[in-house]
């Protein structure tokens, strides 16, 4: 057994005795040199992940904000294309109420009728054509001139009717001539123009 340890003891001394006699302040340098090998790798890996987290963070952040500005233009977009179609309706809508202007003798039995409505006698009735500019666009007008003949009343009811009938017309000149005596019927000469479709 005291062999056994003794040869234990002399195979240390003689590897203790193989290493190189060296100074504290070398030791110390070499000790420092192990903890750098070993522990720079792992500060630079580190310091490597706390940088593409920081990253990832980064990109993740920008992203969500991509996200929330292409979701409100999204929004924006749908709002926008409901409000295209609700225009076009209203356009195509508008448009049906403007009459051709092949449709004069049309309209001329509409202005006719409603004098038969309100008990009014259309003396006479001359219709041109004209155009007129709203904005930057022109459109044509069919012009009708009436005369006629019946009471103050029945010609106020007929223009208030004629902007019913007929939405595009405008009245342009009134002009009422009362009876001079008692019994006799007054007179009016109105003159409606109504805006037509664009060719």
């Amino acid at each position: 057994m005291s062999v056994v340890a003794g040869n234990r003891k002399n195979s240390k001394s003689s590897i203790l005795s193989k290493l190189p006699r060296l100074s504290n302040f070398v030791w110390l340098l070499i000790v420092c040199a192990v903890v750098l090998i070993v522990a720079l790798p792992m500060f630079l890996s580190t310091m490597f992940e706390f940088s593409s987290q920081e990253l990832l963070r980064n990109q993740l952040v920008q992203l969500q904000n991509r996200y929330n500005d292409l979701q409100r233009q999204k929004i924006s977009t749908a709002e926008l294309s409901s409000e295209v179609d609700r225009l076009k309706v209203e356009i195509e809508k508008t448009a049906g109420t403007y009459p051709e202007i092949s449709t004069g003798p049309e309209i001329m039995q509409i202005l006719i009728d409603m004098a038969w409505k309100y008990d009014i006698t259309i003396t006479g009735m001359e219709v041109s054509q004209g155009t007129k500019k709203y904005g930057d666009i022109e459109y044509p007008l069919l012009i009708y001139t009436i005369k006629m003949s019946g009471q103050v009343p029945a010609f106020q009811n007929y223009l208030l009717d004629s902007g019913l009938r007929l939405p595009t017309a405008e009245v342009t000149s009134v002009v009422f001539e009362p009876a001079q005596s008692q019994g006799k019927l007054d007179k009016a000469t109105i003159t409606i123009s109504v805006v037509c479709k664009r060719q």
